[in-house]
């Protein structure tokens, strides 16, 4: 942070001011973490054959200047493209919700007296809200996610959750939910991980009421916060629960009781629909049936037992015999139609 020693000697020409300054939030390409990416263009006049540095000085929580010298004197006013030369710098880390003011002039500086041309931007960094600081070690403690998953295997508590490489320790609890100092049921500690994913089993937990509501505490240690790092919750939901029963032949595990997916519950569902349809066409099947063999009770077989006679005269009796209690209207004679005599 020393001053250039170009200040302390008499120049007869000095190079003009930077002609235009940028200051940008990016991620670093090696380690990821926020960084400010300080962009300068050079004014492209004759004085830039005098041009030998550029000096950046940065204030934010600390103040920072560094000297960017260029490797030789630029022999044209524009690049090969026939633009101004820009260069840049983006190797400077930043905190979240900071305030930096970044200074740029052209070296050697003006003389002793005469005007000291610079230009300057202020920048403030998001919160760690902000994507772009998720990786920033202060930001950590609140873009962890653990992903917890809880679930009750018999009268087993059994816990799962994803670490980050950059906590010390976990401690794992067991407590009563809503209470203001709910007495802890069970605890352990688990080592530093690497981003893995860590299952955990607080066994036989018969004193647990089912009726009661209990949760599950992870409280991480980060650098930055240690023990005041922000403590993740979840409800345990005993509702789902999950029973085994060793089985005597081939020492698996059967389930005996438990919760339904949703495959589950859509099949039983559809097989009670197809059991009443089939059930209401059986019924019909049944009632059409019946009404048929009804008609067809009613449709007694006659045989009619016919004999002719011969009487006087040619003429012939029609005799006919029918089963008892069945009476059929007189019929006239089948030649002439005289009555018998």
């Amino acid at each position: 942070n020393e001053p250039p020693p170009e200040w302390a000697i008499s120049h007869a020409r000095t190079p003009s001011d930077i002609l235009k300054l940028e200051v940008q939030l990016q991620l670093s390409e090696e380690s990821q973490l926020p960084v400010l990416n300080i962009s300068w263009v050079i004014s492209p006049d004759g004085s830039i054959q005098e041009l030998r540095a550029t000096m950046i000085c940065i204030q934010g929580r600390q103040s920072i200047c560094f000297r960017c010298n260029y490797s030789a004197s630029f022999k044209r006013a524009r690049s090969s493209q026939d633009q101004p030369w820009q260069f840049h710098y983006a190797e400077y880390p930043v905190d979240p919700k900071t305030n930096y003011f970044v200074t740029a002039f052209n070296i050697p500086t003006s003389n002793i007296g005469e005007f000291q041309p610079d230009k300057s931007r202020r920048f403030s960094t998001p919160s760690c809200r902000n994507v772009a600081m998720k990786n920033h070690e202060s930001c950590e403690d609140i873009h962890w996610n653990p992903n917890m998953s809880l679930c009750m295997v018999n009268n087993d508590v059994v816990i799962n959750f994803t670490t980050t490489a950059n906590s010390l320790n976990y401690d794992v609890q067991l407590v009563m939910c809503d209470g203001i100092e709910t007495p802890i049921l069970n605890e352990t500690t688990i080592p530093q991980s690497n981003s893995s994913r860590i299952s955990i089993t607080f066994v036989r937990n018969d004193i647990l009421d089912l009726s009661e509501r209990f949760c599950v505490i992870i409280q991480p240690y980060f650098p930055k916060c240690q023990h005041y790092c922000r403590i993740r919750e979840k409800v345990l939901n005993c509702s789902k629960r999950i029973d085994y029963n060793k089985s005597d032949t081939d020492g698996g595990m059967k389930l005996i009781s438990g919760e339904f997916s949703n495959g589950h519950l859509f099949m039983i569902f559809g097989y009670t629909v197809l059991g009443v349809i089939l059930f209401v066409l059986g019924a019909g099947l049944f009632v059409i049936c019946k009404q048929a063999v009804h008609k067809l009770h009613h449709y007694t077989p006659v045989w009619i037992f016919t004999m002719m006679e011969k009487v006087n005269g040619g003429r012939a009796r029609k005799w006919q015999f029918l089963p008892p209690n069945m009476t059929l209207p007189s019929l006239g004679d089948v030649a002439g139609g005289a009555q018998p005599k």
